[in-house]
């Protein structure tokens, strides 16, 4: 019964990070059109909106109860075998990635008290740059997500006659994917 816990733990947890994740990139999307921020038109004032595309509370919320948690059950799930799992791999990415961009966002806001005392010309290559960082990082994150998704469902199959796993599903399914 406790494999069966641990394994529906993954697809609940799994499932449950993704749609955080969809949540927080939309949001940032959403954002970035909102303000006409493009590589076109690039100026400091535009890019001090950048501290508020992302919610460094939402990708540490993302990280630290989802993924952390996710990361130790796919680790204890496939770890121990003999053959590494993609899946198992791709969590671990999605993980450092987000922890990635949560620095990165820390470091922005730390310039970005101290802009004044920054040669403006380093300091706009800076915005730049990680507004560039940004992009591709949620990006490279939603990739690794459908990655880890496409691996989970060839992994699923495996549970077909597992009644606690169906029975789950079949009750929190709905809510759930």
């Amino acid at each position: 019964m406790n494999n069966q816990i641990s394994s529906w733990s993954i697809i609940k947890v799994f499932f449950q990070s993704f749609a955080f994740y969809n949540s927080i990139e939309k949001n940032f999307k959403e954002k970035i059109k909102a303000s006409n921020l493009d590589s076109a038109n690039k100026s400091i004032q535009q890019f001090e909106s950048i501290i508020q595309f992302l919610d460094t509370k939402d990708i540490a919320l993302l990280r630290d109860k989802y993924l952390v948690d996710l990361r130790q059950l796919a680790h204890a799930e496939f770890r121990s075998r003999k053959k590494m799992e993609r899946f198992d791999i791709y969590i671990s990415e999605i993980f450092h990635e987000v922890s990635i961009l949560k620095e990165q966002k820390y470091i922005l806001e730390h310039y970005f008290q101290r802009k004044d005392q920054i040669n403006p010309e380093e300091f706009n290559q800076m915005i730049n740059q990680t507004y560039e960082l940004f992009e591709t990082k949620m990006e490279h994150i939603k990739i690794l997500f459908n990655n880890a998704k496409g691996r989970l469902e060839e992994i699923l199959p495996a549970y077909r006659n597992d009644d606690f796993i169906l029975r789950t599903l079949y009750l929190e399914g709905s809510k759930l994917l």
